[in-house]
Formats: C-alpha cells, structure tokens, sequence
C-alpha cells in the first residue's frame, strides 16, 4: 500500500509545490524517513496518531490560501478556530468513512480521493459545493448586520 501512494503522490505533485500532508504517513511509523525522501514537494507534516514521535511534524495548522482561513489538523473536529464565520476544517484520519456533515469540513486523507493527494483547486471547488448545499443558519454562521 505505501508503494501505491508514493506512486500516486508523484505522479501529482510536482518537487515546487507545497504540500500539507494530515497524518499517517505510513505503518509502521519508525519507517517514516524512508517514505518521506521518496515524496516530491515541500511537505508541511501535521502529525497523525499512527506518526512517530521522531517525525519533523505541526500539531495543526491555520492559515489563509486565496481568501479562503483553512484550519487543517489530522483529526475531524466539530469546532475549530473562525468557524462561525465560515473558516474551513480540513483533516484525514478517517479513511474516507466520515460523511461531510456540516459543509465547512473536508476529508483530504488519500483514502477517500483514490489513493492521490487532493488540490487546493479540487478543495476550493468542493468545498463551495458543501458551501452551496448548506444555508447559513444550517452551517451556524453568524448573520452580517447592516450597519445603521
């Protein structure tokens, strides 16, 4: 199976782009530094619960790509950081068995897209789709109020 995603991986990403990857890079762990040479990209490891504690990984990150805050940890998680006022989740650990429930969370681990690393491009077009699925009231986001 890790033959199947280093294969996958590079056949997609280029060694100039920037890769967040959310965990669980392989089983058993301690052969972490043997898989991650063979990955193209500038990886930005965000620790999942199978990764060694010797792996050179974030916690979590929260960032702002083209306009959109982006919260990304391993785990799926029901509150995160702007999230009521639209901020997005992405996560892994669930192997793709997670139903996207609230329109502002993605699953991104390699499971649920075929064994191959998803886009920022497929992101963002997915997530507007979640976006457009859900009313504002649904997501729990607050209202804008017009200024008197």
């Amino acid at each position: 199976m890790n033959e199947t995603i280093v294969s996958k991986w590079n056949e997609r990403v280029r060694e100039e782009d920037m890769v967040y990857f959310l965990g669980d890079l392989c089983l058993p762990s301690r052969d972490y530094a043997k898989w991650l040479k063979q990955l193209k990209g500038n990886i930005v490891w965000i620790k999942g619960n199978h990764d060694s504690d010797k792996a050179p990984v974030k916690t979590e990150l929260t960032m702002t790509i083209e306009g959109h805050v982006i919260v990304m940890y391993h785990y799926p998680i029901k509150v995160w950081d702007r999230k009521h006022y639209g901020s997005w989740h992405l996560y892994g650990h669930s192997h793709g068995t997670m139903k996207e429930l609230d329109g502002l969370s993605l699953d991104v681990g390699v499971d649920k897209w075929d064994f191959y690393p998803v886009n920022l491009n497929s992101v963002i077009v997915h997530m507007n789709w979640l976006r457009r699925s859900h009313s504002n009231k649904e997501l729990g986001l607050l209202e804008e109020v017009p200024m008197p």
